[in-house]
């Protein structure tokens, strides 16, 4: 393959410029207390603004929230204290009038040409549109394991219910035997204590089936 045309010298400049005008992505550099020296137009439109000038020497606070301006600075300030890039974050920007947007972003500690670390450099793209979907995905999953307990639980409850209507009709016709017994011990002392015990017996069932009733209640 022949050798790509060489820039004519003095072209970074315009290569940089061009990038700061047509990027799809907001790129900013920032001095060592996060004021911004230059901005992409993208970033120039993230802020409602109108030029880049309107952005640079200002901070995120004067952009965003207290808490969001803080926690960037503090990410920033890690960067320039380790040397070490913070890759592909996913930060959630506050704004002052309640708005919430995503943002993917990565940052990189800024070194002039003797290696001197003077700043950091960012770019973010806009995942707003992503994390609403993601979070919309999320309730959707959520309603639908909400729905899935709610039948499990339905089904459980129908079960006990069969359950206990067999076991209505169950007490009802020991109940019946026990009052035959009764009426057939008057005189007949040890008849008499056995229907007694089984009497007993059945209203601990009773009371055994009251509570898994009031359970099934609540």
């Amino acid at each position: 393959m022949p050798d790509p045309t060489p820039l004519p010298a003095g072209n970074d400049a315009l290569l940089f410029k061009v990038l700061l005008e047509k990027a799809a992505d907001a790129i900013y550099f920032k001095d060592l207390e996060s004021r911004y020296l230059r901005v992409s137009n993208r970033m120039v439109g993230v802020f409602n603004m109108d030029h880049p000038t309107q952005v640079e020497g200002k901070t995120d606070a004067d952009f965003f929230t207290a808490e969001h301006a803080k926690n960037t600075r503090a990410i920033e300030q890690e960067i320039i204290a380790t040397g070490l890039p913070r890759l592909d974050l996913e930060v959630r920007e506050t704004w002052p009038d309640g708005t919430v947007t995503w943002a993917s972003t990565s940052k990189f500690p800024l070194y002039d040409d003797d290696g001197n670390l003077f700043g950091t450099f960012g770019i973010s793209r806009d995942i707003t549109e992503r994390k609403i979907a993601e979070e919309r995905l999320e309730e959707v999953q959520m309603a639908l394991i909400e729905q899935e307990k709610k039948a499990a639980v339905s089904e459980f409850a129908g079960t006990i219910m069969a359950n206990i209507g067999s076991s209505v009709v169950e007490i009802g016709q020991a109940l019946d035997r026990v009052s035959q017994k009764l009426q057939a011990a008057k005189n007949s002392p040890e008849k008499l204590s056995e229907a007694q015990e089984e009497l007993r017996e059945m209203s601990f069932i009773v009371r055994k089936l009251a509570d898994l009733m009031r359970i099934q209640g609540a």
